[in-house]
């Protein structure tokens, strides 16, 4: 369950790998959390599987600074 703002619309896609919701009303992110609460057990694990990969793909890099990245890069590749 995500802001919906113009930056993170270019990224999140409701309900393919995220909820979004555009105020912080209590009655939004109700309905949101219903929403994300009456999906199966394997379209939960659809859609966060596409949250994370959009995360880790697309929206992580604009915020960790680029020697940050490289360092995370190496350790994860070295994991391998």
């Amino acid at each position: 369950l995500a802001r919906g703002n113009a930056l993170m619309h270019k990224y999140l896609k409701n309900g393919i790998n995220a909820f979004t919701y555009k105020t912080s009303c209590a009655a939004e992110l109700s309905r949101g959390m219903k929403k994300i609460l009456a999906l199966s057990a394997a379209e939960k694990k659809s859609i966060g599987a596409n949250a994370r990969e959009t995360v880790f793909k697309k929206i992580i890099w604009m915020f960790l600074p680029v020697n940050l990245l490289k360092n995370i890069v190496t350790k994860v590749k070295e994991l391998k």
